[in-house]
């Protein structure tokens, strides 16, 4: 299905119902960053989705999902959590997190730093070091590339 259509009949118990419709309708059309690089032609799902609404509710929905607007509302693209969270560890080991935030945010007024001293981690960011503890040491978690 290439360019399908969302409608969604009316009810006003739920005012927010047709915001959580087109959202659940967006994340069921994320594709795993995996497949959008090694098989570029699985890369979406549909060429169009179509939807019966309110057009403020589709410009906020694809705002929220896509992040289009993140450096000023502050909210990061939901897509790039899917991605960083994704089926492949190895993908999304430390190093390559790094490198795809710092690319996601190029050119925004969002600023990312980059802590990587244990140290430091030890000392301000207990908890982040608690998590890490597994991997120090490990080539294999800290540099899979």
């Amino acid at each position: 299905m290439r360019r399908p259509l969302l409608v969604r009949g009316p009810d006003q118990a739920f005012p927010q119902a047709d915001l959580v419709t087109l959202l659940g309708a967006l994340r069921a059309l994320y594709v795993p960053l995996e497949i959008r690089e090694d098989v570029p032609k699985k890369a979406t799902k549909t060429s169009v989705l179509g939807f019966v609404g309110s057009s403020k509710i589709v410009q906020l929905a694809v705002a929220l999902e896509s992040g289009r607007h993140f450096d000023t509302l502050c909210a990061i693209p939901r897509f790039v959590a899917r991605d960083i969270g994704g089926s492949d560890p190895e993908r999304m080991a430390a190093p390559r997190v790094e490198d795809y935030v710092k690319k996601v945010f190029e050119g925004s007024r969002v600023t990312v730093n980059v802590v990587s001293d244990d140290a430091t981690l030890c000392r301000e960011f207990p908890l982040f070091s608690a998590v890490n503890r597994c991997a120090k040491g490990n080539y294999k978690e800290l540099y899979c590339y």
